[in-house]
């Protein structure tokens, strides 16, 4: 749901602490602060990358 927090993590032996949260915005697309672009960006979820990386989701506010 548009909202939620996405928790990802980014490291290279994925031991399952969380490293990177970003906020769903739709569309199969979440916002979160890039290092390698050094900026705030929307990604999609559908990049491997992300869903190699991608641990789970919460709700916070309904």
């Amino acid at each position: 749901k548009i909202g939620d927090l996405l928790f990802f993590d980014m490291s290279k032996d994925s031991k399952g602490s969380v490293n990177h949260v970003g906020i769903y915005a739709g569309n199969n697309k979440f916002v979160h602060a890039s290092s390698t672009k050094n900026a705030v960006v929307i990604t999609s979820l559908n990049k491997a990358f992300y869903s190699k990386h991608y641990k789970w989701a919460r709700r916070i506010l309904n």
